[in-house]
């Protein structure tokens, strides 16, 4: 659990840092620049899954996983 927070914390600690850094950027887009920019973050950008990460494989089973371990 203790490392769990401290994973919890470093992720907030970045996340911080990144609305630090891209804050005077924001503040000088134009409105229709603004919207796109939310839309982006909101969607997690191109080809990103929940929370920003990409989306995961799912794993082989059965005959599937059996033809991938073969050569």
């Amino acid at each position: 659990m203790k490392q769990y927070a401290q994973i919890t914390q470093a992720d907030a600690d970045g996340t911080k840092r990144l609305v630090d850094a891209f804050e005077p950027l924001y503040t000088s887009l134009s409105p229709e620049q603004k919207k796109l920019a939310d839309t982006a973050f909101r969607q997690g950008g191109p080809g990103k899954g929940r929370h920003g990460h990409a989306p995961r494989k799912p794993h082989a089973s059965g005959a599937d996983a059996a033809s991938a371990a073969k050569p």
